[in-house]
């Protein structure tokens, strides 16, 4: 008589090992790819806040230059034209462009909110400055608000009725100009290297 000896059932401690490895491999693969796709992610949504910030920005820019002015300043006895321009700025009270602004953007045709905008490049920030008023005392002080971050450098230019040039300063010297260019051009490098401009007519 043939006697069969029967096979336990469950698995041998080699096939448990095996399938132990198999699991941390694939446990492994499945969290580098899962941390991968987070960070890109990550970065797609930085990316994207980041872009809107700079099209806010050159909205903000384009809505300000457009309610400008001809309007000069005066700060105690000295006078400043209506559209002040050059390609640096000193003190905290300076900016590379100064214009005079009238009217509310939220109700297009009336004469209030009247002041003085400026617009610089500081530590890495483009900043807008805020004077109280359109005409101010001597050391009346404006108010900065940062309002685009991680920027490598801004330049300006104003173009002139003379054979459509552009100046970096404005008033354009030399030239018998009006007081409002005819547009300006602003560009923005930001610190990841990226160029960007817009030219906005202001005639």
């Amino acid at each position: 008589m043939t006697l069969y000896r029967r096979r336990s059932a469950g698995f041998t401690l080699i096939e448990v090992l095996v399938a132990l490895v198999i699991f941390a491999i694939l446990s492994a693969l499945s969290y580098r790819s899962l941390s991968a796709l987070l960070q890109t992610r990550e970065r797609i949504e930085l990316e994207t806040n980041r872009w809107r910030e700079v099209m806010i920005f050159f909205n903000r820019f384009d809505q300000d230059v457009r309610r400008h002015v001809d309007r000069s300043v005066r700060t105690g006895n000295q006078y400043q034209p209506a559209w002040y321009g050059k390609p640096g700025f000193a003190g905290e009270n300076d900016a590379q462009l100064m214009f005079s602004i009238m009217g509310n953007p939220e109700q297009p045709g009336t004469l209030m909110d009247s002041r003085r905008l400026g617009y610089r490049l500081n530590a890495g920030n483009i900043e807008t400055l805020i004077w109280p008023a359109l005409d101010t005392a001597p050391g009346s002080k404006p108010v900065a608000y940062p309002v685009l971050s991680h920027v490598k450098a801004l330049s300006l230019r104003y173009m002139t009725s003379q054979g459509y040039t552009w100046s970096d300063r404005w008033p354009a010297p030399n030239l018998p100009d009006g007081a409002i260019p005819k547009a300006v051009e602003i560009q923005v490098t930001l610190q990841s290297g990226e160029k960007l401009n817009r030219v906005i007519n202001l005639k």
